[in-house]
C-alpha cells in the first residue's frame, strides 16, 4: 500500500505547504500584494513596471485584457530570461530565480500571464514591450 509524505516529512502525513510556502501553514503569514498598472504610454523598447522581491510566493500577473504589448523577466543585472534582446518566445516553463516561471500567451485576443510559485531567490524585474506605442 502506497503511503503519502507531507511536508512535514512525515510518512503518512497529509500536511501540505500553503500559498505562503509554509508547512501546515493557513495562509496566515503571506503579505499579499495586488495592484493594477494603468499606464499606457510606453517608452519605444524595454519598459520596467514591477519588480518580484526575493523571497516572493504564489506570484500571478497578468492582462486585465489582451493587449499587443508582450511581458518580460529580467534580473537586476539587466539579463533577460524571457522575451529579451527584442525576441518573443513561445509559452513555456522556465526555471527563473529559484522557481519556476509559466508564460502563458495563448491565441490573439487573450491576455499574457505569468505564474510561479516561488519562492524567488533574487529580484526579478518584471517589464513591458509594447509592440506598437500606444497612446
Amino acid at each position: 500500500m502506497l503511503q503519502a509524505v507531507g511536508c512535514d516529512k512525515v510518512l503518512g502525513s497529509v500536511t501540505k505547504v500553503d500559498e505562503c510556502g509554509v508547512c501546515g501553514g493557513d495562509g496566515s503569514s503571506c503579505r499579499v500584494v495586488k495592484g493594477i498598472f494603468e499606464e499606457d504610454n510606453f517608452e519605444v523598447g524595454y519598459n520596467d513596471i514591477l519588480l518580484i522581491p526575493v523571497g516572493a510566493t504564489s506570484v500571478l500577473i497578468q492582462e486585465v485584457q489582451p493587449t499587443n504589448n508582450y511581458f518580460a523577466l529580467r534580473n537586476a543585472a539587466g539579463v533577460f530570461y524571457l522575451n529579451g534582446n527584442w525576441r518573443i518566445e513561445f509559452p513555456r516553463e522556465i526555471k527563473i530565480a529559484g522557481t519556476i516561471f509559466q508564460y502563458e500567451r495563448r491565441q490573439r485576443n487573450t491576455p499574457e500571464v505569468l505564474r510561479a510559485r516561488g519562492p524567488t531567490i533574487e529580484p526579478i524585474f518584471v517589464v513591458v514591450r509594447p509592440n506598437k506605442i500606444q497612446n
